[in-house]
This record gives C-alpha cells, sequence and structure tokens, in this order.
C-alpha cells in the first residue's frame, strides 16, 4: 500500500530501501512496511505537496534576515514569509498562492525556548525541521487544507485513523470569538468521529506576537499507545498522545490596542515537526530513537565510554545519562547547523547562545 502511494506522489523505487517487515505503525500488523528513512519522508511531503500544486520553496538559514530584530534564530516556517502575512510582499513572494517547504528551526531564545527542555524529555529539540504548506491569499479553502492533512497521513503514510484526534477552537468569550463551528463540519465530513473531534479555547488561537495576523487553528494529535480507546480527555494532556500537525486559519488582524479586526483575505499556515512525525512512521518511542538519532547517540557512547542509550527519562533516569546523552546528540545537531549557515563564536546572542 506505501508503494503504490509513493508512485502516485511521484517517489521512485529508487528511494525506497529494501523492503523489510517494519513495526507496524497501524492495525496493519501483518503487512509489509518499507524502513522509512527521515530523507525519504521529508521527500513525501514535498511532492505530496507539489502534486497538488504547491510551489516548494527551499529553506531559508537558521540565521534571520538582519531587518528582523524580532528573532534570534528562524523558529517556524513561516518566518520568511512574514511579509505575506503582514500585507507587505516584496517582488520575491507576491505571485505566490500555494507553497511547500521544510524549514531548518532552532529553537534556543526568545517566544520559543525549548534549550532548557532539551533532554530532559523525549520531544524537545533546540534544532528541527519543521514541514509547512501555505495557502496564501485565498489561494485555497479550510477544508481544502484539512484534507490534504488527512489524506497525506491516513493515506499516503497509512497512519492509522483511529489513533489520530483533532482538536479545533472552541472559542473564547474574551477574544470576543465564536466556536469554530465549520472547522468541527470539515472534520467530520471527512469522516471522523465526533468522539475524536475536541474544542479547546486558546490552545486553539494562534498569535505570531502581540500584534499582527492570528486566528484559529485546529491540530491533529497522535496516540503513541496503541489499541487505547477513547483518549480524548488526553489531549493537550498526556505526551503520549502527541500533537503531530498545526493548521492556523489566519483571519484577523491583533491591532495595538489590543483588538482584532478581520481580514480581507485568509492565510492558512500549516506546521508539523519532521522529526515527531518520522518517529510515528517509524514506530519508535520518539524524537531520539529515529534513524538520525541512532548513529549520533551511539557515537556519543562509543566516545564516552559508557553505557547504551536507554531512553530513561525524569527519576528512571537516575544519574541522568541518557539525560546527557540526549542534550548532547541535539546539540551536535544544532551546533553544525549553525555553523554551517555561518554563525561564529562570539560575544553576540547568537555566539553565547549556540557556543
Amino acid at each position: 500500500m506505501i508503494r503504490k502511494s509513493l508512485w502516485k506522489i511521484g517517489i521512485n523505487e529508487k528511494y525506497l530501501l529494501m523492503p523489510t517487515i517494519f513495526r507496524s505503525l497501524s492495525s496493519f500488523s501483518t503487512h509489509e512496511f518499507y524502513d522509512f528513512r527521515i530523507y525519504i519522508v521529508r521527500k513525501c511531503f514535498i511532492n505530496y505537496f507539489e502534486k497538488h500544486n504547491h510551489i516548494h520553496v527551499p529553506s531559508s538559514s537558521v540565521l534571520p534576515d538582519s531587518s528582523d530584530d524580532t528573532l534570534m534564530f528562524t523558529n517556524a516556517g513561516m518566518n520568511q514569509f512574514k511579509s505575506i502575512f503582514l500585507g507587505s510582499m516584496d517582488n520575491r513572494w507576491s505571485h505566490l498562492q500555494r507553497v511547500v517547504n521544510y524549514q531548518k528551526c532552532i529553537r534556543a531564545g526568545g517566544k520559543h525556548n525549548d534549550l532548557d527542555d532539551v533532554g530532559r524529555d523525549l520531544y524537545h529539540q533546540t534544532f528541527f525541521e519543521m514541514l509547512g504548506s501555505w495557502s496564501f491569499n485565498d489561494g485555497y479553502s479550510r477544508e481544502m487544507a484539512c484534507h490534504l492533512a488527512w489524506n497525506f497521513l491516513t493515506e499516503v503514510l497509512n497512519i492509522d485513523s483511529s489513533r489520530l484526534y483533532v482538536s479545533y477552537f472552541g472559542g473564547n468569550e474574551m477574544l470576543g470569538i465564536p466556536a469554530d463551528i465549520k472547522c468541527k463540519k470539515i472534520w467530520l465530513n471527512l469522516g471522523i468521529p465526533e468522539s475524536h473531534i475536541i474544542p479547546f479555547d486558546k490552545d486553539n488561537f494562534w498569535e505570531m506576537g502581540s500584534v499582527g495576523p492570528c486566528g484559529p487553528s485546529t491540530e491533529i494529535h497522535y496516540d503513541r499507545k496503541q489499541g487505547r480507546k477513547n483518549a480524548q480527555h488526553l489531549v493537550n494532556v498526556d505526551v503520549s498522545l502527541v500533537e503531530l500537525w498545526n493548521i492556523v486559519f489566519m483571519s484577523y488582524m491583533r491591532l495595538p490596542n489590543g483588538q482584532l479586526k478581520i481580514l480581507p483575505k485568509e492565510h492558512i499556515d500549516t506546521g508539523m515537526g519532521l522529526e515527531r512525525l518520522v518517529s510515528v512512521v517509524q514506530n519508535v518511542p520518539s524524537n531520539f530513537d529515529i534513524d538520525i538519532f541512532v548513529p549520533i547517540l551511539n557515537r556519543i557512547c562509543e566516545l564516552s565510554s559508557g553505557s547504551a542509550y536507554t531512553g530513561l527519562v525524569a527519576d528512571e533516569d537516575i544519574n541522568m545519562k541518557d539525560t546527557a546523552y540526549r542534550i548532547v546528540a541535539d546539540h551536535i545537531r544544532a551546533v553544525t547547523i549553525a555553523l554551517s549557515d555561518g554563525a561564529l563564536p562570539g560575544p553576540s546572542k547568537i555566539g553565547l547562545s549556540i557556543f
């Protein structure tokens, strides 16, 4: 089934490893699965959206443009498209309506700072890749955005739909915005059971900052525990039920006085962490167990003459060995990417933060 899905989106046989009996990511435990390396999942995503008339825009540097003093590092896929969201498009982006990309991101300072959490759990990273798709200026509908996301996960990657839950904006009196019932109906029309569709308030309202574009969002979550039923109460509560995909409907502008103004045209911004998605497709417990991290962790163990990495966290990691391994593995990736994009040791915020 996966081979057929790959051919549909233009993945040639040469990009696949030899077939193996892979640990099933769904109830299809007897099916033959291909060992999806991280680069194959990345390519699947880009090819899929290109097949749906999206233009692939390459990742920008992790070092933001010098004109943007709000960021220490590029921390999201939408950073390089700010001019579109803010209505100040330059000629470079003015023609774009549908875009797909994977963006190198570092979250080690500023509003989104994961530096102190890395290693202490199984899902935070300072460096990661953000898979993103966009519809600018009413490029397509909310229905299309949700359909594309759901189809990619369940039809292309064959993720078991019974382990997926979706959240939507349930309204907020302080914001003065009603529940996004239209979004709920979209998911119902796609066949998702109502018990798997959960309303939230501020958790499902995205804002760029204190001023700027904002809007309700809908998220797709995956239950890592196979066979668990009726886990909707664990969404945004239990780390074993992880957020996979965030779809933001930018339909408002937050004004300096705090009021919300409806935008004349809507933008749709979707984002999904590549490493987290790969952990689901490869059916491993965490980001640190995927193919890109395993050789790094193994080499760290060899060089430190320590025991093997076992994936323990918190109180179970008695001597903090596994925590240290994760921190080193994560920081090696972040430093390597920062150096390759031109960061240098020194007294600057970037130099001090990374080095």
